[in-house]
């Protein structure tokens, strides 16, 4: 299939998950089947593609973003925006090197991304990796989509957002200060990062939430030629996070935290 034909089938598929202009979105993605879809089957070619796909159906008001996430810094190494690589894909990569990608200063949990509202969800945030004034957080405000494709609800980072909003019982505060670089100025700084409690069997599970999402038709679902497309706003993952959390303290794990026997299956 010609690229042109690729992007017009990833965009009708976005458009059918309720990705609409001027959204602004956050993406986690798997590009592999993309790749064998495409004309010589070159990684870049692929995530070009895709890329454009999501600018395209976004338009000049939109904004996307991917998560860059490095958790090296809690490990006592320094932080660069430019240089430390995200361990979230090699889309998250893709968009984190391109020319007109801002990244956040936040040296745990940054983004990568661009256009229209790029700068006013960096801008000026804590130093709060997960919580208030996080670029979670401003997401949320802004009710971004969520958008996974061609890969689940499983990888959804946003719950952790809402963890930290609700101060869940198997996670807990905890800072951490190292050596930041960002837009070339180098300084020693400290972020805060809401950890799991190691002394805990704390293994997150947020597909039961994804599940949940579907059923309420909240979470709409469509295919492409390169594979498939999730979207679901965040303010409706907060929302019915909450409302399970509040039966389940426990809702976005596998299972009861405290239970140290218990070994995934």
């Amino acid at each position: 299939m010609t690229n042109v034909a690729l992007i017009s089938s990833i965009s009708r598929a976005l458009d059918k998950a309720g990705v609409d202009l001027g959204d602004t979105l956050l993406v986690h993605a798997d590009a592999t089947q993309l790749v064998k879809a495409s004309l010589n089957a070159n990684w870049s070619i692929a995530l070009g593609i895709l890329t454009d796909a999501l600018s395209q159906q976004i338009g000049p008001n939109g904004t996307l973003l991917v998560p860059t996430f490095n958790w090296d810094f809690c490990a006592g190494k320094p932080y660069c925006d430019k240089l430390t690589p995200s361990k979230q894909g090699v889309f998250a990569n893709y968009i984190r090197r391109l020319d007109k990608s801002e990244r956040s200063a936040n040296p745990i949990f940054s983004f990568s991304g661009f256009g229209h509202g790029i700068q006013d969800i960096f801008s000026d945030i804590g130093k709060s990796s997960l919580g208030p004034n996080s670029v979670f957080d401003r997401l949320h405000q802004l009710n971004a989509k969520l958008i996974f494709f061609n890969t689940s609800f499983y990888n959804c980072t946003f719950v952790h957002h809402v963890e930290h909003m609700l101060q869940v019982p198997y996670r807990y505060s905890k800072k951490f200060t190292g050596l930041v670089t960002f837009r070339g100025n180098t300084f020693m700084d400290e972020y805060e990062f809401y950890v799991r409690d190691e002394k805990l069997n704390v293994v997150s599970y947020p597909t039961r939430l994804g599940e949940k999402l579907m059923k309420m038709e909240l979470m709409k679902s469509s295919q492409c030629v390169g594979g498939q497309v999730l979207a679901v706003k965040s303010q409706d993952v907060y929302k019915v996070a909450v409302a399970s959390l509040a039966g389940d303290p426990y809702y976005l794990l596998k299972h009861n935290p405290n239970n140290l026997n218990e070994r995934e299956k």
